[in-house]
Formats: structure tokens, C-alpha cells, sequence
């Protein structure tokens, strides 16, 4: 019995490991994601300067999805 379950468990892992090699296949790399992530951030800050400075109405979250728009046409 304990030993089907460490061949199911061992089964599973490599499951695992093989779906998640062939997702992040697809995947950007970890530096190119880090640095979309900087420039979404810096985006948002500069979009949330500029809301508050005119005074309009917003929020954070509506900064960040602002400027992650705004950086995924851009690199279109």
C-alpha cells in the first residue's frame, strides 16, 4: 500500500514538471516579465502622479491596469 502511493506521488511530480516545462515554453523569460513588471510599475506611479496632481477621481488599481495596457500595446 505505502508503496502505490510514493509511485502515484512520484507519477504525479513528473506530471508536474513536464506540463510546467511545456507552459513556461510559452512563457517570457523571468528577466523580460521582471522588467515589464518595472515598467508597469513606474507607468502606474507616473498615471497616478498625473491623476492626483489634476485631481481627478481613481484608484491604484485602476493605475495599474491603465498602465499595463498602455506598456502590452507598446510592445505590440
Amino acid at each position: 500500500m505505502a508503496n502505490s502511493r510514493v509511485k502515484r506521488t512520484a507519477v504525479r511530480s513528473s506530471e508536474k514538471k513536464t506540463s510546467a516545462s511545456a507552459v513556461g515554453a510559452s512563457r517570457p523569460s523571468s528577466r523580460a516579465s521582471a522588467q515589464r513588471s518595472g515598467s508597469v510599475e513606474q507607468r502606474a506611479y507616473e498615471i497616478y502622479m498625473k491623476r492626483v496632481s489634476a485631481g481627478a477621481p481613481g484608484d491604484q488599481i485602476g493605475d495599474w491596469l491603465q498602465a499595463e495596457s498602455e506598456i502590452r500595446s507598446e510592445a505590440r
